[in-house]
């Protein structure tokens, strides 16, 4: 059976939770119809979905009682042995819930693919964002030729307590070159927030900042770059983990500029409950990331969007490089950002010419600072 291309955010979220053990064997799935309304497609779509799925021996459908999770099929996602395994850390908790499943079924999706074409096993671990645990990091260092990293895991972290090759996606801090970077470029997307805002005839910006070192360099570049053009800061809002994003008063006559989608999304739902309007219609806004063209939220946003199967390519490929050739430098790999209105229905980002092979094991070309 081929994969249904309606049903795929549907099919690699579900297959990510199993990957990740958050779906352990024997768990019942969500209903077909919650299911469907999460990713807004249709019933039939789901259920396409769900019998690839269960083609694959994934899944197994039971008549009168739902939907169940078998054991992965091909993948030593629990139990790698040899010299060719990577270890991927993914975010724990609410971060892979099935209200809010993320971006990162999307590239971990793209890293599992490439990991089984290059005879690699897999290991995922997922962990909290605040370190990785002593039992972890010995686990990784004797186990896997490469682990790649799936969180701000540089937000306090103060050193990188790793032996093998490392990667990591939505980190700033390379520990002194130590660490592989893959991502959204922020030069490309400040130069892009700045020509977004400047056509809007705005000149007055208040940034919205999410406290971890990706998300302040990126309101950082672009202040950097206002403030050259003439144009003013009237405020900065910065949020931390645990927090409940809000902005409960806003300036029509003035642009706001979210770090992430999350906080743009959060930002949203909170104004509407606090005033029965929407921000979004009532100031120019702007986010960086393109989560909420991969997620199931009820809304669209601006967003500078980057194409999360590609991140997660790229970082498998940036990988398997340092494996193979312990010559090969760390480095930063950046992919420029896609402006989407939030008018513009979701649908895959499309693809910027870049440089940057994509097929393993040679990514060739960089954007470094």
């Amino acid at each position: 059976m081929k994969k249904p291309e309606a049903a795929s955010n549907l099919i690699d979220y579900i297959d990510t939770q199993i990957m990740a053990g958050i779906y352990p064997p024997g768990t019942k799935l969500p209903s077909l119809r919650r299911l469907a309304r999460k990713f807004r497609i249709s019933y039939s779509t789901a259920l396409r979905g769900i019998d690839y799925l269960e083609q694959q021996g994934k899944l197994r459908k039971s008549p009168q009682s739902g939907v169940f999770v078998l054991s992965p099929i091909g993948l030593a996602a629990h139990h790698p042995e040899g010299d060719r395994c990577i270890a991927v850390i993914t975010p724990q908790g609410d971060w892979f819930n099935e209200d809010m499943p993320g971006i990162f079924h999307s590239a971990l999706t793209s890293i599992k693919n490439q990991v089984l074409s290059y005879n690699y096993s897999l290991l995922i671990m997922p962990l909290p964002p605040r370190g990785i645990p002593p039992e972890a990091l010995e686990r990784i260092n004797r186990l896997c030729s490469g682990v790649i990293l799936m969180k701000e895991f540089d937000e306090e972290m103060t050193e990188l307590p790793l032996t093998v090759p490392a990667v990591a996606i939505l980190t700033e801090n390379d520990y002194n070159g130590k660490l592989s970077i893959v991502g959204i470029d922020p030069f490309n997307a400040a130069y892009q927030a700045l020509g977004y805002f400047r056509e809007r005839g705005i000149s007055r910006l208040h940034l919205v900042i999410f406290d971890a070192p990706v998300y302040r360099n990126r309101a950082m570049l672009l202040e950097n770059l206002w403030c050259e053009d003439g144009r003013k800061i009237v405020g900065r809002s910065l949020f931390r983990r645990g927090d409940r994003p809000r902005l409960e008063r806003v300036e029509k006559n003035c642009g706001y500029f979210f770090t992430s989608d999350n906080l743009l999304y959060s930002c949203e739902e909170n104004f509407r409950q606090t005033t029965g309007k929407s921000l979004i219609a009532t100031c120019p806004v702007l986010a960086v990331d393109g989560k909420s063209l991969v997620m199931p939220w009820n809304m669209r946003m601006p967003t500078i969007a980057v194409d999360w199967k590609r991140i997660g390519r790229l970082a498998f490929a940036e990988c398997l490089a340092r494996i193979e050739n312990t010559l090969h430098s760390p480095r930063r790999i950046y992919l420029p950002g896609t402006l989407v209105n939030r008018q513009e229905l979701p649908r895959s980002v499309p693809k910027k010419t870049l440089p940057v092979a994509e097929t393993p094991p040679r990514p060739t070309t960089e954007t470094s600072q």
